[in-house]
């Protein structure tokens, strides 16, 4: 640093310091880099808790589809005559398979009359990730 005092020059030079502006820039620069650096981590640590699995909702609505066959084939088999308990079923069970097939949901079904109060179902259920056997008997 050179300093004119009354028309005397003088040269100062301080070795190893630097001015104090240049600390506090030096200071500003790491603080917003760890500031920044801290946020991100968090961010990415945070950021698993707010996902949404997709996967999981269609599962849920899949799960939420057997209790309403099993539901829908118990009331066929129990308000149908017996001449036309076969067809009713079978009526049935087409209906569900074309309605989950439009949600991408593959519905099997099978059934036994036993006699005209006594059937066995069976069905089972698939799409991407999900699969589901069910057997039940009615009454």
């Amino acid at each position: 640093m050179r300093k004119n005092m009354g028309g005397i020059r003088k040269t100062l030079e301080l070795k190893g310091a630097e001015p104090p502006a240049v600390r506090k820039g030096q200071f500003f620069i790491i603080s917003a880099v760890i500031i920044a650096s801290l946020l991100l981590i968090v961010s990415h640590y945070f950021s698993g808790f707010g996902a949404i699995s997709l996967t999981k909702n269609s599962e849920m609505s899949e799960l939420g589809y057997i209790g309403m066959i099993k539901e829908s084939l118990n009331n066929t088999a129990a308000f149908s005559r017996c001449d036309a308990l076969d067809e009713e079923i079978s009526s049935a069970e087409n209906f569900f398979s074309k309605k989950l097939a439009e949600q991408g949901i593959q519905m099997t079904a099978a059934h036994r009359i036993a006699s005209c109060n006594s059937v066995r179902f069976s069905f089972n259920l698939s799409s991407q990730g999900f699969f589901s056997s069910t057997d039940f008997s009615y009454p």
